[in-house]
């Protein structure tokens, strides 16, 4: 649609998408996601421009606001040449364990930074598809007796073993994702012990990913990946 305007002249909805899309808070978060995706260094200027942007984000959902507040801190520390003090750390961490589903991609972009931080595998309990279990009682990174599940290498250049253990009459699943949460592949694992998955994915770029492993519908394990080539 940007490189073609005729395909809006007529249609007021797509006019009204598009708009939004510029525009609106929506817009605003998508152009500052796709800045810093870029490998290149961005410049003060550049900093100085998305970080106004961000500021002028009134948001009007969770998803919206934890994205915003994300940004902030990041243009901030990047402007100040510093690392994340114990107070965004602490921020961060109340961020991590927020269900992904509700409160969006930043969700999944605090966990990855914290990954560098510390070795706690952050998930929500909306993840595990039981609301009602308190938070004392979540389990990290924690298999379920009888099974077991080791990836490896990790880092990789995109290919990847997990060797696991699937016992009778379980139904189990690994799902890859990427740091914004879209789901790029799901495997299927076959009942018995000391299997094999052989996981190519060497066409994906470097960065962070996810993986989960469901056992009958439940989260049994879950971890970051890094991709380096």
């Amino acid at each position: 649609m940007n490189a073609d305007s005729t395909f809006l002249t007529n249609d007021s909805l797509l006019q009204s998408f598009v708009q939004e899309m510029n525009e609106g808070n929506l817009g605003k978060l998508d152009s500052i996601e796709r800045m810093f995706a870029k490998p290149a260094t961005m410049d003060t200027t550049q900093l100085l421009s998305l970080l106004a942007l961000v500021n002028s984000i009134t948001a009007s959902s969770a998803v919206e606001a934890n994205s915003a507040w994300l940004y902030k801190q990041m243009l901030g520390n990047l402007l100040a040449g510093k690392d994340w003090d114990s107070t965004q750390i602490s921020s961060l961490k109340d961020l991590a364990w927020k269900c992904a589903h509700t409160d969006g991609a930043a969700v999944l972009q605090a966990r990855a930074i914290l990954s560098q931080l510390d070795t706690v595998e952050y998930y929500n309990i909306c993840e595990l598809g039981d609301e009602l279990t308190p938070k004392s009682h979540w389990t990290v990174n924690q298999p379920m007796k009888g099974n077991s599940f080791k990836l490896f290498p990790n880092p990789n250049n995109g290919s990847m073993n997990l060797i696991y253990t699937l016992n009778k009459n379980e139904k189990g699943e690994l799902y890859l994702y990427d740091l914004a949460g879209i789901l790029i592949k799901k495997y299927t694992l076959q009942v018995g012990e000391n299997n094999q998955l052989f996981i190519n994915e060497s066409a994906l770029s470097n960065g962070v990913y996810f993986y989960k492993v469901m056992i009958n519908d439940e989260l049994k394990t879950s971890a970051k990946i890094v991709i380096i080539k």
